[in-house]
């Protein structure tokens, strides 16, 4: 017989369980209680609970059962041997053999390239053809020089053809056949009539055969003044000259046009600086009592225009423009020019004292005329000032 549970008992352990899940609950969380938050999670003793059953129950599986091996997925590399990836990859049976074919390939790639020379400019020009793809230029004046050599055991009917095939491009083979019967056919043998008597006949064979003869001597004169004509064509017979292409300029460096930038900056502020300081020319007229100056000013205007021309001014090209117009030099601009260059001063100074010594004899040939009473009028320069040749100021006249 079964015995009949406690009631009692039945109570606790219903208190008990409902005490135990009671704790399980987790306490309600105040977002705004600092109490409400940790750095790190609380750990419930279900979970510690759960945590130690796992870990009994995992001693025991591993008691019972023991760890399977991994199984491989087929995602890991294959290992293979070094020489045999060495064959497979590259075909070499021992390293060695890998390890010597690649010093070999440094070497060869290390070592200058070989200048090709040629035997001749002959062979270095038509190699120039080849490599031009004129193919067709080269085959013909090779072909030409083919045939010119043999014409040592040719017949001199065939040097003959030959020459006039070269000298005359645009005939054809009948009328080089044409030309050679018109010039060097044989007349017809004779043949002997029923009738004629054998001294007859021979008689007409001896003609003929000095006319064959006479052809013969000829053709073969011909043949030798022909061979020397050829002989001289193939040693004027070049293959063309392929110009070699220029070389490329070199480009300036980057540190070159930064020179050469700043160097135009500088000239540019520069005449703007300095054109205004420009006024032209001066010089003086010394004399024994006087001494006076004399200047050319350029206007603004045309100084302005100046300025204009040099802000793009080569002096390269202005010179061959001015001293060599049209690539001939111009030798007494060029004389005067540099003379100029040279001996401005000088020039400006004989310019106006010769001016001035003109004027002034001009002047004194005017004041000095024939009074009525016939008497002489001599000037003297008035005393007490400074004299001016040209005004009537500073002389006196004199009787």
């Amino acid at each position: 017989m079964s015995e009949n549970p406690n009631p009692n008992q039945e109570q606790e352990n219903e208190a008990a369980q409902a005490q135990q899940q009671e704790q399980q609950q987790p306490a309600p969380v105040n977002p705004f209680a600092q109490e409400s938050w940790a750095d790190a999670p609380p750990v419930s003793s279900t979970d510690e609970h759960e945590k130690q059953g796992a870990a009994a129950s995992g001693d025991e599986s591993e008691k019972s059962h023991p760890p399977s091996p991994p199984v491989n997925q087929g995602d890991e590399d294959e290992i293979l041997d070094p020489k045999d990836y060495l064959k497979r990859e590259f075909g070499w049976e021992d390293p060695e053999l890998g390890k010597k074919e690649l010093e070999e390939l440094r070497a060869l790639k290390n070592k200058p390239p070989v200048e090709f020379k040629f035997e001749n400019e002959e062979s270095e020009r038509a190699f120039n053809l080849l490599k031009e793809g004129k193919v067709e230029d080269l085959y013909e004046i090779l072909d030409t020089k083919r045939k010119i050599a043999a014409t040592e055991n040719m017949s001199a009917i065939d040097v003959l053809k030959l020459q006039i095939e070269l000298q005359n491009k645009h005939y054809t083979k009948e009328d080089i056949q044409d030309i050679i019967e018109e010039r060097y056919s044989f007349p017809e043998k004779p043949i002997k009539d029923e009738d004629e008597s054998d001294t007859d006949f021979q008689a007409r064979v001896d003609k003929w055969q000095a006319k064959v003869d006479k052809v013969t001597r000829r053709t073969e004169r011909d043949a030798i003044e022909a061979k020397q004509q050829l002989a001289k064509l193939n040693s004027e017979l070049k293959l063309p000259d392929i110009p070699k292409a220029a070389p490329a300029p070199s480009q300036p460096s980057q540190e070159s046009l930064e020179a050469i930038a700043k160097a135009r900056e500088g000239y540019l502020q520069k005449l703007e600086s300095d054109y205004n300081s420009f006024d032209g020319f001066n010089t003086k007229v010394k004399d024994e009592s006087v001494e006076l100056p004399v200047s050319f000013k350029v206007p603004d205007e045309e100084k302005v225009a100046l300025k204009a021309r040099l802000q793009d001014f080569d002096p390269n090209d202005y010179l061959e423009q001015r001293l060599f117009a049209g690539g001939v030099p111009d030798i007494k601009r060029t004389m005067a020019d540099i003379y100029v260059l040279e001996n401005i001063d000088k020039i400006l100074a004989g310019v106006a004292t010769n001016a001035t010594n003109q004027r002034l004899a001009q002047f004194i040939k005017e004041k000095t005329n024939t009074d009525v009473a016939g008497a002489q009028t001599t000037l003297a320069p008035r005393h007490g000032q400074a004299v001016n040749p040209i005004s009537d100021k500073s002389w006196v006249k004199q009787n």
